[in-house]
């Protein structure tokens, strides 16, 4: 008689194995703080067997991921001494944390981002709801207690902040000694006078190497000698960005990437700003920066940074021109490591401001174009004029173009370029950042 195989079930494996399961489906999605935090909670819930094993595994606790507004006044010390107990075990391991720190709001019609006086005139401030307020404001400001303690411990934050009366410095601790990446977006919920400073003032991060600001904010503080290993810079909020203020770019000396943008919205608002006057800037040298993107700046300004930067490692650069006009005088550009250009918006009215990128790259290899209406052909940007001495080939060097432009209109630069991989009818976005960095998933059998 034969003998029966024993049936092994996920409880019979030894628990470091476990721990071992358990840490590669944290890490899996290490790209969201909220799901690895949600994941190493539910884990605890399986079987007390797996709290055991899921509580002694330090790894599976390292992302913090709170949410104000669903924390009632009365339960926040509760759910700090659990966020401490769960900073406890980690042992000596960074942490990563996701704040989105809204005052409470109740079902009885507290809005967190209504101001003051609106909420008198609309009879909605009743005793209650102020007491909310009062307890929401003594509950953040243990929260941001909690932060500054736990300062060494903090290796990533994503901060957004809506509230009229906090600001981002008002959580981030004033040294953060291990901090790799920062986040922080920031809403006031529309306070009179539209958005305010980021005043993020003398906060030190040594280690940090990106930082992404966003949201509704009319100008920053903040000494670039305090965070000197940042590589990677995104500002998305500037309504009123000047050309004074291209020169604080030239502060942070290890810059490698830099993407400036405005928010549609700020062409709404109009309001002082003492902390950025509109002056003429000399010229900017960023040294180390190699990828440069502006696809959401208006296009004076862009015309401005690319007239005032110096850039001798740049190697990738995206615009948009869409809504441009020509340029006001002539611009000479050198642009001498300048392998990918991106650009949308092409017409025969900004065709002068491409061509000037175009004559200034001379290895180029990658263009993207994409058109706006038939009044420009690529053989026209291709070509410029010189004087009476004919044309002049641009990019001598082009091994690859995307274009919005259908097979039939690249026939004759096909035949200009015949060892130029063209993918025409090619769907271009804002960015060029994702075409440039991943161009295999391009090598189509459909190219001319």
């Amino acid at each position: 008689m034969g003998v029966t195989p024993r049936t092994r079930t996920i409880y019979s494996l030894p628990p470091e194995i476990i721990a071992m399961i358990m840490d590669s489906v944290c890490n899996w999605a290490s790209t969201d703080i909220p799901s690895r935090y949600i994941a190493a909670q539910d884990f605890c819930l399986v079987s007390r067997e797996w709290n055991k094993i899921a509580s002694s595994t330090p790894s599976l606790w390292v992302s913090i991921h709170i949410v104000t507004s669903n924390w009632a006044p009365s339960e926040y010390r509760n759910r700090l001494q659990s966020l401490e107990r769960r900073v406890a075990r980690t042992g000596r391991l960074s942490l990563d944390l996701c704040l989105e720190a809204f005052r409470y709001e109740d079902n009885n019609g507290f809005d967190s981002q209504v101001d003051d006086d609106d909420v008198i005139d609309n009879d909605v401030a009743s005793p209650h709801n102020l007491s909310l307020r009062e307890n929401s404001e003594r509950a953040l400001d243990l929260l941001a207690t909690f932060l500054r303690l736990n300062s060494h411990k903090w290796r990533s934050i994503h901060l957004e902040v809506i509230d009229p009366n906090r600001t981002a410095n008002s959580f981030l601790p004033p040294t953060l000694p291990h901090l790799e990446t920062a986040t922080i977006i920031y809403k006031v919920g529309w306070p009179p006078g539209g958005p305010r400073g980021l005043e993020i003032g003398s906060i030190n991060a040594p280690q940090m190497y990106s930082l992404n600001i966003d949201g509704e904010v009319a100008y920053i503080t903040w000494n670039p000698s305090n965070a000197p290993s940042i590589t990677n810079l995104t500002i998305s909020c500037y309504p009123n960005i000047t050309t004074a203020s291209f020169s604080y770019f030239a502060g942070f000396k290890n810059l490698r990437v830099l993407s400036i943008g405005q928010q549609p919205w700020h062409e709404v608002w109009s309001w002082e700003n003492d902390q950025l006057p509109d002056t003429p800037s000399s010229s900017t040298i960023l040294p180390s920066l190699e990828e440069l993107y502006m696809e959401d700046l208006k296009f004076e300004l862009m015309v401005s940074a690319i007239r005032i930067f110096r850039m001798p490692k740049l190697d990738t650069l995206c615009i948009n021109t869409t809504n441009s006009s020509g340029l006001d005088e002539p611009l000479t550009l050198d642009y001498p490591s300048l392998r990918s250009f991106s650009v949308t918006g092409v017409t025969v009215h900004n065709a002068e401001l491409v061509q000037a990128v175009l004559r200034g790259a001379q290895d180029l290899e990658r263009l993207a174009a994409a058109f706006l209406g038939p009044s420009l052909s690529i053989e026209q940007l291709l070509f410029a004029a010189k004087g009476d001495s004919g044309v002049i080939q641009l990019c001598p060097r082009l091994q690859r173009l995307y274009t919005n432009l259908l097979s039939e209109d690249c026939d004759e630069i096909s035949s200009l370029f015949p060892d130029l991989q063209i993918y025409p009818d090619f769907h271009l976005d804002s960015s060029g950042r994702n075409l440039f960095n991943d161009e295999t998933q391009y090598d189509r059998p459909d190219l001319i």
